[in-house]
């Protein structure tokens, strides 16, 4: 399993979320199955009531351990990348 601090935790967490209340998924089958698990450091700084700086940190962690992936493209009508949970950070996030 990979260690994570608590603000990683809540942070992977709230990606999990954000993908099964899209597609109202219940199981991380599903929501491998039809990933919705976008959001980028805006949503990030929204959802844990961090700085910007925090949540780029955290979007660093997060990637450098596998659990999130850049898409390449901006959520609609922002200008950062969008990140989404791997299959990796999906299951383990369902599971915190």
């Amino acid at each position: 399993m990979t260690d994570l601090t608590a603000k990683e935790a809540a942070a992977l967490r709230a990606f999990v979320n954000e993908g099964a209340d899209a597609i109202c998924a219940d199981s991380a089958d599903e929501l491998i199955a039809d990933n919705m698990t976008f959001m980028d450091p805006t949503d990030l700084t929204a959802a844990l009531g961090v700085s910007y700086q925090v949540a780029g940190g955290l979007i660093t962690a997060l990637s450098e351990k596998g659990l999130i992936e850049d898409t390449g493209e901006p959520l609609p009508e922002r200008r950062h990348n969008a990140w989404a949970a791997s299959n990796e950070g999906i299951r383990l996030g369902w599971d915190l």
